[in-house]
């Protein structure tokens, strides 16, 4: 989806059509009841559709190291930064979807929007960004973590934003560069 008025990114929405996990998973959430109710012939005309965001309009993820007193052990702690205003934006991506239901001869129903938490799904990254001078907790463009000479990083992590379309191949891409480039010894 290309529109400033919803991002000044692109936003990027999958559609899937039927899957037999749907019907199991309505009737859990109808138990007994999904029985007195139409589900197969309601699921055959649903679509499921899953947005991305662009990483900048995103939640990130700060991992904190934390010592407990008394303990000789520590622990890693992850929180989420930045949630800002990702609910509104995604409610215009709804809207934009809502605006264009003739169209797309389907509508949007904003009740059963669920939205994934911080770093669930495959368009994650950004941990060790890349970078021409590369200073702690990031890396050089041979995705190598500041201070490491034979370990390289090849996934998303060494991208310094994702974008909201699939990463998959720029991914790949990305590792066959660096391969291409590491003499190995």
């Amino acid at each position: 989806m290309f529109d400033k008025a919803v991002s000044p990114y692109s936003v990027h929405v999958q559609m899937y059509s039927y899957n037999d996990l749907y019907l199991r998973v309505f009737e859990g959430m109808f138990g007994p009841l999904h029985r007195a109710l139409p589900l197969r012939p309601l699921l055959g005309r649903m679509w499921i559709a899953q947005g991305y965001l662009h990483s900048s309009e995103s939640p990130g993820i700060a991992a904190v190291l934390e010592k407990p007193v008394g303990t000789g052990r520590s622990r890693m702690r992850l929180r989420t930064t930045g949630v800002g205003d990702t609910k509104a934006k995604v409610r215009r991506v709804v809207r934009k979807l809502w605006s264009l239901r003739s169209e797309l001869r389907m509508a949007p129903v904003a009740p059963m929007l669920k939205l994934g938490d911080a770093g669930q799904g495959y368009h994650v990254g950004g941990s060790f960004p890349m970078r021409t001078q590369p200073g702690p907790f990031e890396s050089d463009t041979l995705g190598r973590p500041a201070g490491f000479e034979r370990l390289h990083l090849v996934d998303s992590t060494t991208f310094p934003s994702i974008p909201a379309s699939t990463v998959t191949f720029t991914v790949l891409a990305n590792a066959h560069r660096i391969a291409s480039a590491v003499e190995v010894s």
